[in-house]
């Protein structure tokens, strides 16, 4: 049996103060359709994943700051991105994150997009990407 591959996504839950979700909008890319997802991304190598957190806010919503994370959940994702050696499984870790008061957010290159959303919708939108346990759990933080 051969062996699969995975990579790692190190992922923020972000909330406003009206516990509203931050989603940012991906451009296709790896054959995958446009999607809302968590800002975040993949780890490089030698990376720590907070390290992998603050440079991918960074890169996504003009940020680096992620106050003092706390762990929210680690899922599989049902995007398999497309690698070397064909499609891998991914694996999302994500953190709950706080962005201090006045942060305005600038999105990256990848980004198209960002929204506000409240819990129930966030959910629906990252069911294309996170899985049914996941969505139920964000949902809940209404």
């Amino acid at each position: 049996m051969a062996e699969r591959l995975f990579h790692i996504g190190i992922k923020a839950l972000i909330q406003d103060r009206q516990g509203n979700v931050l989603l940012v909008g991906n451009g296709s890319h790896d054959g995958q359709q446009k999607y809302m997802d968590l800002p975040g991304g993949r780890m490089d190598a030698g990376e720590q994943f907070l390290n992998t957190l603050e440079r991918e806010l960074q890169e996504e919503i003009g940020t680096s700051y992620i106050g003092n994370p706390e762990y929210f959940d680690t899922v599989l994702s049902n995007v398999q991105p497309l690698a070397e050696h064909g499609r891998v499984g991914l694996v999302l870790i994500v953190y709950r994150a706080v962005l201090p008061n006045g942060v305005v957010l600038q999105l990256g290159e990848q980004e198209y997009t960002y929204e506000w959303c409240e819990p129930a919708k966030a959910a629906e939108l990252l069911a294309f990407k996170f899985p049914e346990e996941f969505c139920r759990k964000v949902a809940e933080l209404a």
